[in-house]
């Protein structure tokens, strides 16, 4: 199985209690995903684009070989690690400030725009 269909697999079983119940919602054909994973159809190349929408997620993500997916929000530690160049060192307190310091800016650019 390629590494695009492993990730369309995992999507679909994230989310789906069945392969018919994915099919069904993104409007294919029963058995199509055994298909897929029987290799006996390679159809999922075409609906990139329609899979990457459905299940949100970017269509790079789906074809390259990483798996780094940002329609994805980064996770803490990518934000700590950002803000404080390196994680080392950075308490749950210097980053509970920062993110208030961030809405608090967030607030006062929005009150702006009402002015």
């Amino acid at each position: 199985m390629d590494k695009t269909l492993e990730k369309i697999i995992k999507l679909i079983e994230k989310d789906y209690t069945s392969y018919f119940a994915f099919e069904n919602d993104f409007g294919i054909r029963n058995k199509t995903v055994d298909n897929w994973k029987r290799g006996r159809s390679k159809s999922y190349y075409k609906m990139i684009s329609e899979l990457a929408e459905f299940f949100n997620v970017t269509p790079n993500y789906l074809i390259n070989q990483t798996n780094e997916n940002r329609s994805e929000p980064p996770t803490d530690d990518e934000i700590k690690f950002a803000l404080f160049n390196g994680s080392d060192g950075v308490t749950d307190e210097m980053y509970e400030e920062v993110k208030a310091f961030a809405e608090f800016v967030k607030q006062r650019e929005q009150q702006k725009g009402k002015k």
